[in-house]
């Protein structure tokens, strides 16, 4: 049990301000002093009661768990404006806490930011490419000194300009861009032309719900979760993105390494040795099997893209993960592409790209690596 509890809140007449009860017990506490100014607690309460409700806001800001010995209730008219804004604060601290201290709400809460996520993803899959093939076919021009051409007349990013529908051009509604319930209303069509809307529009969206609800439950409620959240919605981007264009933008892989090396100076999924370590082998061990390959064959199996892929991932797990990511990304790849091969009848000739691969298996390690590495040793009788 928290040691502040806000119980409840009198309705009074507009003239006089509620009367705020709360819960305090005894613990102890370094520097309260510090936290909440005296100024910002004249209010009409006694020297006592001032003191305990400083206590009672600095628990409530540290979240410190005790087990309540006694109750007091402080009670007083509230006549400053600051008084109002402490109150707010610890209202929305406590509603927070409560969603990220139940694995229901915080999953769920997942699901929703993943759904709207997942529609700015949407653009991004389709964006994203379109401006960096323009930006490159610009520098050549440039190095060429030719005319520039195929320049948009507005604005073209990630920000702007609004979604359209790509038949008719008429731009989509707010009410109308809704994830997967406004595909689902709208039955599949444009609402202006009829024309139908492709499913991959709702199932990505759908696809990055899921996938965040299944991190927020495994992971819990704590930064690592947070950040989790970040790489996984990183990753669907990634991932198609490469199944159409078989590309993997260095805009997303390289900022993502850094980001995994900057994470582990505070040892959030793994320490700086381990991490540093992992961005290195990860990009020197697919280096290394495209040139073998290369050699080999003539032909290259792989892109630069999947090595700075896998650098991701050890910089974010750590060089102890890459074996394990390989061997799934391989099995994964070995699946689908065999499949593809004798009910689609694709053509084997056809390059199918690795990323899509590396992603999953790079999720799976990320969510269940420690179990998996574990099951594995233990079976092996090294554990």
């Amino acid at each position: 049990m928290h040691l502040f509890q806000l119980l409840a809140q009198d309705k009074k007449p507009p003239a006089i301000s509620p009367v705020v009860f709360c819960a305090i017990g005894n613990y102890t506490l370094r520097d309260e002093n510090s936290i909440i100014p005296e100024s910002d607690l004249s209010f009409g309460l006694t020297v006592a009661q001032k003191k305990q409700l400083r206590s009672l806001l600095c628990a409530c800001v540290f979240n410190t768990p005790v087990k309540p010995k006694s109750c007091v209730i402080l009670s007083g008219i509230i006549k400053s404006s600051s008084l109002k804004l402490i109150n707010y604060f610890l209202t929305l601290m406590s509603s927070y806490s409560i969603i990220l201290n139940s694995p229901v709400l915080f999953s769920l809460l997942a699901g929703i930011v993943g759904l709207m996520i997942g529609s700015f993803l949407n653009v991004v899959i389709y964006r994203l490419p379109v401006m960096m093939k323009r930006d490159w076919k610009k520098e050549c021009q440039e190095f060429l000194e030719l005319p520039i051409t195929d320049q948009p007349a507005e604005t073209f990013n990630l920000a702007f300009p609004d979604s359209r529908c790509p038949s008719c051009n008429t731009e989509i509604k707010v009410y109308q861009n809704i994830p997967v319930l406004s595909y689902l209303f709208l039955r599949g069509k444009c609402a202006n032309c009829q024309t139908s809307i492709s499913p991959r529009y709702p199932l990505i969206e759908a696809l990055t719900g899921i996938l965040s609800v299944v991190v927020a439950y495994q992971l819990g409620g704590n930064i690592a979760a947070l950040f989790a959240l970040f790489l996984t919605w990183v990753l669907v981007a990634l991932s198609w993105i490469d199944i159409d264009h078989q590309l993997l933008p260095d805009n997303i892989t390289l900022p993502m390494i850094w980001l995994g090396l900057f994470l582990s100076l505070f040892n959030v999924f793994t320490d700086p040795v381990s991490s540093i370590i992992g961005a290195m082998a990860g990009y020197l061990i697919l280096w290394s099997i495209y040139w073998l390959f290369k050699l080999l064959t003539g032909k290259e199996g792989m892109g630069y893209g999947d090595f700075k892929l896998l650098a991701l991932f050890g910089a974010w797990l750590g060089w102890q993960y890459l074996l394990l990511i390989i061997l799934l990304s391989s099995l994964v790849g070995a699946i689908i592409g065999t499949s593809m091969i004798i009910f689609v009848q694709r053509d084997k000739n056809i390059p199918i790209p690795f990323g899509p691969y590396l992603a999953v298996a790079g999720w799976i390690a990320l969510l269940w690596g420690d179990k998996i590495n574990s099951l594995y040793l233990s079976s092996v009788g090294l554990q």
